[in-house]
């Protein structure tokens, strides 16, 4: 049996993310689905900065900006746009 730690299942990128990175707000609520999902079971469901590979903190209270990471300051913001 092989095991891997959940931390390398991150896949690297190519390039440099941007500062400020925009996610919609149905993956923002697909995501919150499997969290509850998740925590029922026992899991945890944290997001990971994939430029550091460390957690990212949730925002509450603001309605544009998701998470940022504590590391280096880069930010998920809500896309407001609406899909062609």
């Amino acid at each position: 049996m092989q095991v891997t730690k959940g931390i390398d299942t991150i896949m690297g990128l190519v390039g440099v993310p941007p500062n400020e990175i925009k996610i919609s707000r149905d993956v923002l609520l697909a995501g919150t689905r499997l969290l509850k999902y998740w925590n029922s079971c026992f899991l945890a469901f944290i997001p990971y900065c994939y430029m550091c590979k460390s957690p990212v903190d949730w925002v509450q209270g603001d309605k544009s900006t998701a998470f940022i990471c504590p590391m280096c300051n880069r930010k998920w913001v809500l896309d407001e746009e609406v899909p062609k």
